[in-house]
């Protein structure tokens, strides 16, 4: 097969060598003109141009784009991609591209697709040369270090896989664990600076789209020593003309990882949510929730980041709230309550005692007013009380006439009130029933 290459980077030239040695004509273009007769010593054929290029290539051409007005020229980038501008409506891009031998994908081997377990007795034509090896292993080495969080994840995840268990079914326990760990969005958060994105991901965010999976994925595998690498594409076309050709949009594309499985080839695992592969373009719900989402996501990043101050914060809060309470005697339940769990006792001012005993005798005398009628200015606690009793007959008045009893002393005996009076007030209230006698 005689073929063309247009932009000459690293990859371009990997796939130029390796299919020359394989037997194959390859036709080379790049905006470099000494990358590409550098590549002449290999064997490949350089040109001068993408026209003349495409000439040196047989009908038909690996390229070409069809419109009704077509462009007037193929623009290169700067890092040798093909700049096709925006395709109007009525404009035609047909691509045919280039694939990998049947060997490097498995596509030779007999029985199906990639192998849980390892192969016994791997095929001597399907090997990873040193060099491609070590560029999918390469990682940095914060990542590689013995306590990367992101390698001990991967080694946790790994520790119940059996010996004989092939770098696939290695890596698709990783894909799994990952689907359950984090969360499809197209709004994640920002990753910070200085933070590496796989760990930002994995322990602190959780929410990404197929990016932020396959890299994931990726990292995870290559941290173990499973050789792989992301693939970006399109997914779930639009299949039309009786399933013949596929529509595909900007909403279908989609990342992906490929792991090297020895004996057997390239296999490709796929770390992203099965329900949102391809799906680029959710339904307003969808983007509200989403938009809900990464909102509170981002309140706990923010909140993670900021333990310390928020817990002064609240410390400082409840400080204030507490010395306001006690001088208007709003914290002197809660104060009595905190010294008895502390200390045994509750050992409370006579003062904050006091106001224990006044707030719990007006909280019962609002309930005996809402169902007898108020005091009236003539009537002690007591006469009330007695008044009261009379009117509802209640089946068990001993706590009122207690809570009365407690709320006269303080109020007007010389008698020092003490922590034991406040917290009898409070029990007295708590026992009171409106509960009447039953007729006989």
């Amino acid at each position: 097969m005689r073929f063309g290459i247009i932009g000459v980077g690293r990859m371009g030239a990997n796939i130029a060598r390796r299919a020359t040695r394989a037997g194959h004509e390859c036709v080379a273009f790049d905006i470099d003109s000494a990358v590409v007769h550098a590549l002449g010593a290999d064997g490949v054929q350089p040109s001068g141009s993408i026209a003349e290029l495409v000439e040196l290539l047989p009908a038909p051409r690996v390229v070409r784009i069809r419109s009704e007005n077509p462009p007037d020229t193929i623009r290169v980038r700067q890092d040798g991609s093909v700049n096709t501008n925006v395709l109007e409506p009525g404009h035609q891009l047909v691509v045919i591209s280039s694939v990998s031998s049947g060997e490097a994908y498995g596509m030779n081997v007999k029985g199906g697709g990639p192998p849980m377990q390892k192969i016994a007795a791997p095929s001597p034509e399907i090997v990873l040369d040193a060099q491609e090896r070590t560029r999918n292993l390469n990682l940095p080495a914060p990542l590689l270090a013995p306590n990367s969080r992101v390698r001990l994840l991967a080694q946790q995840t790994l520790r119940g896989a059996g010996a004989n268990e092939s770098d696939y079914a290695r890596a698709r326990r990783l894909s799994l664990m990952l689907q359950q760990r984090a969360v499809y969005t197209l709004r994640p958060p920002a990753i910070p600076a200085n933070v590496d994105a796989t760990e930002y991901f994995l322990f602190q965010n959780r929410r990404g789209y197929c990016t932020y999976f396959a890299g994931a994925l990726t990292v995870m595998c290559r941290s173990v020593g499973i050789p792989a690498r992301v693939v970006s594409g399109f997914v779930n076309p639009e299949w039309v003309e009786n399933g013949q050709t596929g529509l595909l949009r900007e909403a279908n594309a989609h990342a992906w990882t490929e792991v090297w499985v020895e004996g057997w080839g390239w296999a490709t695992l796929d770390a992203t949510p099965p329900d949102d592969r391809g799906d680029n373009a959710p339904d307003w719900w969808e983007n509200w929730a989403d938009l809900l989402g990464s909102t509170l996501d981002s309140g706990r990043s923010w909140l993670a980041d900021n333990k310390t101050k928020v817990a002064w914060g609240l410390l400082l809060l409840v400080g204030m709230l507490t010395f306001a309470g006690t001088r208007i005697g709003l914290a002197d339940p809660f104060l009595a309550r905190l010294q008895r769990l502390t200390t045994g006792k509750a050992r409370l001012s006579q003062a904050q005692a006091q106001r224990m005993v006044t707030k719990s005798y007006y909280k019962a005398a609002r309930r005996l007013a809402r169902r007898f009628r108020r005091r009236t200015s003539w009537e002690t606690p007591s006469e009330w009380l007695t008044a009261a009793e009379a009117a509802l007959d209640l089946e068990s008045p001993q706590p009122l006439r207690e809570l009365t009893k407690l709320y006269q002393q303080a109020k007007y005996s010389p008698r020092e009130v003490s922590s034991q009076d406040g917290e009898a007030a409070m029990a007295q209230l708590r026992l009171v029933s409106w509960k009447r006698r039953k007729e006989a």
